[in-house]
């Protein structure tokens, strides 16, 4: 079994490196955990100087999964990498500190990303309830815009992934969960991909159409030609997505 870690140069100092040096054997029986699913887990640690580090740790489960990411950066590589271009963007997100990765051979076993604490809250309850909060329509419709404005697509914006907080009567936001992203140079991100970050986050048509028309009016598009054309792609997706949950469904 052989380890490597990497930390961001701001942070690195002999507390965190030696964080580091023992997370491979300390993450399963200490820390706090924060998230579990059947593929990964993130737990909160608390350094000597009081210092609070979340971890997420990326499982690879079976042999042609692992065999698949050989030759591929690592979830964690990715969202550490992704985070430093987010910062360096301006787009908010718990500050990188590390990432560590575990491999058998060539094969990855399992990789950590590490990285501060948020006290963010998620954005949902403000958009999925009854009367959806309309300073939020704009501040999420505006996120998407700055993100896409630089060449970044997420991937995964689901409104758990995005948070906020209220600062002198506005909001916020942050994004997590960023190992999917991807970033190009703006002139050449296709609306075509921008779309990605519209489809994953409500199924309800109306709150859809809300930040869909706030996101174009922002881009300075015409909102009615835009929000038509996207429509039928929501829809097909939304299609596509109920009969892969079906089909899953019957083979799990």
């Amino acid at each position: 079994m052989t380890v490597k870690y990497v930390i961001n140069p701001t942070y690195a100092n002999s507390l965190v490196s030696s964080f580091m040096d023992s997370l491979h054997t300390s993450f399963d029986h200490t820390g706090t955990v924060i998230f579990q699913n059947r593929r990964n887990i993130i737990k909160s640690f608390v350094l000597a100087d009081g210092q609070v580090l979340v971890v997420k740790k990326f499982n690879y489960k079976g042999l042609l999964n692992a065999c698949l990411r050989i030759f591929s950066k690592t979830k964690a590589q990715k969202a550490f990498e992704n985070g430093m271009t987010l910062e360096k963007a301006g787009i908010a997100t718990p500050t990188p500190f590390a990432y560590s990765e575990q491999r058998k051979g060539c094969l990855p076993f399992c990789s950590y990303y590490v990285s501060s604490v948020t006290t963010d809250s998620s954005i949902k309850p403000l958009l999925e309830c009854e009367e959806p909060d309309k300073q939020m329509i704009e501040s999420f419709a505006a996120l998407m815009v700055k993100m896409h404005r630089q060449g970044i697509v997420h991937h995964d914006l689901n409104l758990s992934n995005v948070l906020y907080h209220e600062e002198d009567g506005m909001y916020k936001l942050s994004v997590i969960d960023i190992n999917r992203m991807t970033l190009k140079t703006p002139e050449k991100l296709t609306i075509a991909e921008c779309k990605d970050d519209f489809f994953r986050w409500t199924g309800r048509l109306e709150l859809f159409l809300k930040v869909a028309y706030s996101y174009a009016q922002q881009r300075g598009w015409n909102a009615e030609v835009f929000v038509r054309k996207l429509i039928i792609s929501k829809i097909d997706h939304d299609k596509r997505w109920t009969r892969r949950k079906k089909l899953h469904s019957f083979f799990s």
